[in-house]
């Protein structure tokens, strides 16, 4: 039966008094639509210096294609402490940069100024892996400057 016949049929029950609530959940049950199942891949880091890495994880549909940028982020390590310094995920829909503000405050901006825009997923997925690969130097320069720090030991 498709949709809209059951859909028909629900509220022609629905009108009738003398229907179960148990049989018009039932129905209504039916009529949804199944969601899909998400899956979050495992997360992985990419070594990028002896303290500076990449750490990334996605969330991919049942048959394998990644459909959100959950976390990729560029951290530094600190007094042997793993600190997250700028990442990019896609929770509101598009791919989008948190930058932490200092280390003394971990609250962080959010901006769209440079970020890819365009194409799917799994391209926001690679761009980001890439443009922390190429900037990370001078994101980490920007956050010892905002944080106030003169030598992070390295």
């Amino acid at each position: 039966m498709n949709k809209n016949k059951q859909f028909k049929r629900i509220k022609r029950i629905g009108k009738n008094k003398s229907i179960s609530t148990t049989k018009l959940i039932r129905l209504i049950k039916e009529y949804e639509t199944p969601k899909l199942k998400l899956t979050k891949t495992a997360p992985a880091e990419i070594y990028l210096s002896a303290v500076d890495r990449i750490y990334h994880a996605g969330a991919i549909d049942e048959k394998g294609d990644l459909i959100e940028v959950t976390n990729i982020s560029y951290e530094i390590n600190l007094d042997d402490k793993w600190v997250t310094i700028v990442r990019y995920d896609s929770a509101h829909g598009y791919l989008h940069r948190h930058k932490r503000i200092s280390l003394d405050d971990p609250a962080d901006t959010v901006d769209r100024i440079g970020v890819k825009q365009k194409g799917k997923p799994r391209t926001w997925y690679t761009w980001a892996i890439k443009d922390i690969q190429k900037r990370f130097l001078h994101y980490r320069e920007e956050f010892t400057k905002r944080s106030e720090i003169s030598n992070l030991g390295y």
